[in-house]
């Protein structure tokens, strides 16, 4: 699991173009249309499996993160759980950087 600073994904999510919540994030990653997915850490079996799989297939990077889908909401500023980030755009974070994905 990797530790990507709270303050990285805040900052992608403000002032990039991110898509939020499993389904949306999945669908993206089919089409090919996002850069980097983060996975929170509370993920279950069957969701995270699948969400592998396509990011996989489909050449987007994954990161599983140590932040549980509550501290990923709160993260993004939300009120909710939050367990997928899909990052079309990074905006001026260096999230790409710090996971290793640097394709922009």
């Amino acid at each position: 699991m990797s530790t990507v600073p709270s303050e990285t994904i805040r900052l992608a999510v403000t002032t990039g173009s991110v898509r939020l919540g499993y389904r949306e994030s999945l669908r993206l990653a089919i089409r090919g249309r996002l850069k980097l997915l983060l996975v929170a850490s509370n993920l279950d079996g069957e969701r995270a499996r699948r969400l592998e799989e396509v990011a996989r297939l489909s050449g987007v990077p994954l990161v599983k993160l140590s932040y549980s889908s509550r501290e990923l909401g709160s993260i993004c500023e939300l009120r909710h759980p939050v367990s997928v980030v899909g990052v079309r755009d990074p905006g001026v974070s260096d999230i790409l950087r710090l996971t290793g994905n640097e394709q922009q």
